[in-house]
């Protein structure tokens, strides 16, 4: 008799090491997003430091002072100036930019996300119980 294998219990603890595991994996996806993406202490280009009470001016991110300038010249340059003292920022400099910014953008969609909301939903229902 001692040899018997409870297998609902067995089967039960299986599915509980699952679910936990599930739940942790929706938990690193939410914070990844969170933490390394909208840290308001840092910059969102290049993640240097920056202090979170400065205002951001015209720039939907946070940016320091560099990348602040860098995107400054990015949009100047889509309005169709010309900088000539900065070679360095060519074409390939505007497609750099152009994907970051698109990058940021999906980010940012899908924060909105039908399947994002129900995530952080299900992520609030787990961590009450």
């Amino acid at each position: 008799m001692a040899d018997i294998i409870p297998l609902e219990q067995t089967r039960q603890s299986r599915d509980a090491k699952r679910e936990s595991s599930l739940n942790q994996a929706k938990k690193r996806a939410v914070l990844d997003v969170f933490q390394c993406m909208h840290c308001p202490s840092r910059c969102a280009r290049c993640g240097k430091p920056v202090d979170p009470h400065t205002e951001r001016g015209r720039t939907p991110y946070r940016f320091c002072e560099a990348c602040a300038d860098e995107y400054a010249a990015y949009m100047g340059r889509l309005k169709g100036e010309k900088i000539k003292d900065r070679y360095w920022q060519n074409d390939t400099w505007m497609a750099v930019w152009k994907t970051w910014i698109d990058h940021k953008y999906a980010i940012d969609r899908h924060l909105k996300s039908r399947e994002f909301i129900r995530l952080l939903e299900e992520i609030n229902r787990t961590s009450e119980e």
